[in-house]
């Protein structure tokens, strides 16, 4: 599943992936896009949309999890994480 969120003038909400492209031209604009279990099709498309640096394609497409990590490509950076939990 992938959700993407934009951030306009203070102003959060949720497009979809079919809109990313447009979204990517306006100025000013905040864009976080979360990638939980793609299918091989959605990771594609968020790869082709980003440019996303082939051995960053490969950990995304990786069938274990990933450890939490966070790499910096030219001009890219992947950050792989998992929701916190409070302790009791």
């Amino acid at each position: 599943m992938i959700q993407v969120r934009v951030l306009r003038k203070g102003r959060e909400a949720e497009v979809p992936v079919e809109d990313l492209s447009e979204v990517r031209t306006e100025p000013e604009t905040l864009i976080w896009v979360d990638v939980s279990s793609p299918t091989p099709e959605e990771l594609a498309t968020v790869g082709r949309e980003f440019a996303i640096h082939e051995v960053a394609m490969g950990d995304l497409s990786a069938s274990e999890r990933q450890r939490p990590k966070v790499e910096q490509y030219p001009d890219q950076l992947l950050l792989v994480f998992y929701a916190a939990e409070m302790a009791a």
